[in-house]
């Protein structure tokens, strides 16, 4: 279930500077655990999204740097005891202007377990209700805007029923 909180953030931001069809041409990089700071280096330079539902559910969704720029990647990492099972479903969110809270656009973006995989996201198919998922993940700073903003996301299953609910605030510099 990590794999689609993570999978999530990335697709959200990377909707910010275009529409949901960009997301088919996003680049994702598996990370290795070797190379990735020490959670001491991390701490003071880490997002960290609101997790909003389903009730009870156990996950975290986390990015460094914390304000990244232009020009350098975004390392997420997503953990979540899988609350329903998945094998398809849809992201579907809003983005705004932070400082405004002006609704930039709407965004849907339907997904199979195998797609991520494709993706190359390291995942089990399908995700299986009370497993635990971790998916760290690499993403391009400089496909986003410079700018902040607020992402509210949700994940849903192929039954319609809630698997990731966050809402994260990032900004991005030049």
């Amino acid at each position: 279930m990590e794999a689609f909180g993570m999978l999530a953030v990335y697709l959200t931001c990377l909707s910010l500077g275009a529409n949901a069809q960009f997301v088919e041409l996003m680049r994702m990089e598996e990370i290795d655990i070797l190379e990735r700071p020490s959670q001491t280096e991390l701490s003071t330079d880490i997002g960290h999204a609101v997790i909003c539902g389903p009730p009870n559910v156990a996950a975290s969704i986390t990015w460094s740097p914390k304000t990244p720029n232009r020009h350098q990647n975004i390392d997420f990492a997503a953990n979540i005891t899988a609350p329903v099972n998945v094998s398809s479903g849809v992201l579907a969110g809003e983005v705004f202007m932070s400082r405004v809270k002006q609704k930039i656009f709407e965004f849907t973006y339907p997904f199979t377990c195998e797609g991520l995989i494709k993706k190359k996201v390291k995942i089990t198919c399908p995700i299986k209700k009370s497993d635990n998922y971790y998916v760290p993940f690499t993403g391009d700073a400089g496909e986003l805007p410079m700018g902040s903003f607020r992402i509210e996301g949700k994940v849903k299953n192929q039954h319609d029923e809630e698997f990731l609910c966050f809402s994260l605030n990032i900004t991005i510099t030049d």
